[in-house]
């Protein structure tokens, strides 16, 4: 049977295509899916306070700086448009692409991993990292007109390549929720890891009577996964045994493990994870701090776990999603994806980072022209967008340089 057309189809029953939005046809109406309806509360730690003699204008000036950011909260009643997303932003430079983004007016964006970078004892105390960040003018505008959704990737893991093991973890994790505080509402009470979801559009609520009421716009579910609280160690290659620097050096770094027991997620995560592809929602967004389909280049990747990965693949095939669009960042370049899954389908992936780092286009690991990637790599800043026409059912995906223009697109088509 021929799956696609000349537009895909994001996702089908029983050929579930896992996807960066899976292609398909025929899908039954969604039911009504949960969802909160209050503002998210994701206010930042504190900006840091420079110490010493500062004159008065320098200190007018930079009165700002100095302040909390104040986030702009996010509306869970509403459908969502338009969405942005991206991973790897540097706090020690400039970031002029948060004007780009704020100049597409998504409804929100998504914030891959990698929000500071901190993954060495240089860049300690990790605190201070997120403090820098606050400071910087585009940012702080993005954060008051943009509502962020965020997970953690490596470098506000607080150590590079870092896992399960890693001894700074617990400091990370409270430097992260004192950032993106609206998490500590979306996880368990004891829950170590940060996976969360949250649900927009769908279900209203009647405030005056306090109860919910039928389902008026598309539901949109963001699941973002935490490939860093509970891993276990990465197997370096024999090519590369010493490999510990943040970026990636010529040659592979690391190998699939042989071990069938070895876990990216935790078993508490897959079975939260299960439930959350069950939903029932007009569209799921699977965030991937690192990416799931590529397999050539040497640094982290679900390939990595290959049981992992395959159980993944699995439970989308078990749990049927209707529409699944999966993102990921941890590369430095811009990427779409394309691979054929048995039992499943196609899958799409759609990769996005950095945010202010070009990458250098002599670094042979970074450039692997992976199998799935469909079209050239773009390897300066990018960020990505995604654009719903529900009438329509209908979903452009772009890749998108500093200055806003489309590097790679795709078109897909969103089951009913």
């Amino acid at each position: 049977m021929k799956i696609f057309s000349k537009v895909p189809y994001l996702w089908i029953a029983p050929a579930f295509c896992f996807s960066i939005l899976s292609a398909c046809q025929g899908m039954k109406p969604a039911a009504s899916s949960s969802s909160q309806n209050q503002s998210v509360s994701s206010s930042p730690t504190s900006a840091a306070t420079d110490t010493g003699s500062v004159k008065t204008s320098e200190k007018k000036s930079d009165s700002k700086a100095n302040e909390k950011v104040v986030p702009r909260g996010l509306d869970y009643s509403t459908a969502v448009e338009k969405f942005a997303f991206g991973a790897g932003a540097d706090q020690n430079q400039s970031q002029p692409i948060w004007k780009t983004i704020q100049a597409q007016q998504p409804d929100l964006f998504v914030f891959m991993g990698n929000t500071i970078f901190a993954g060495d004892k240089n860049h300690r105390p990790i605190g201070e990292q997120y403090q820098k960040m606050d400071k910087l003018p585009e940012y702080r505008e993005a954060r008051s007109k943009i509502p962020f959704l965020a997970i953690w990737n490596d470098q506000d893991f607080g150590q590079t390549y870092g896992g399960g093991n890693n001894p700074e973890k617990e400091q990370a994790r409270k430097e992260f929720l004192s950032t993106w505080s609206y998490i500590k509402d979306s996880i368990g009470l004891n829950q170590g890891p940060l996976y969360h979801s949250k649900t927009l559009g769908g279900t209203t609520v009647d405030k005056k009577r306090r109860r919910k009421i039928s389902k008026t716009v598309p539901s949109v579910h963001f699941v973002l996964l935490d490939t860093r609280w509970n891993r276990d160690p990465l197997v370096k290659s024999s090519e590369n045994s010493t490999a510990t620097a943040p970026s990636d050096p010529p040659g592979p770094m690391f190998v699939p493990t042989s071990d069938n027991k070895a876990s990216l997620l935790g078993e508490t995560q897959w079975e939260w994870l299960e439930e959350e592809l069950q939903k029932s929602d007009d569209l799921i967004v699977l965030v991937s701090p690192i990416q799931v389909l590529a397999t050539e280049q040497g640094a982290e990747k679900w390939s990595l776990f290959p049981k992992e990965r395959e159980r993944l693949f699995q439970l989308i095939k078990k749990t049927q999603p209707k529409n699944l669009l999966i993102l990921s960042g941890d590369r430095p370049i811009g990427a779409i994806a394309q691979q054929e899954v048995k039992g499943v389908g196609t899958i799409y992936e759609i990769t996005s980072g950095n945010l202010n780092l070009a990458t250098e286009t002599n670094d042979k690991n970074i450039m692997v022209k992976d199998p799935s990637y469909q079209g050239d790599l773009w390897t300066k800043e990018n960020f990505g967008l995604v654009t719903l026409d529900w009438p329509h059912r209908s979903a452009k995906v772009e890749l998108k340089d500093i200055e806003g223009k489309t590097v790679n697109t795709i078109e897909l088509k969103l089951r009913r």
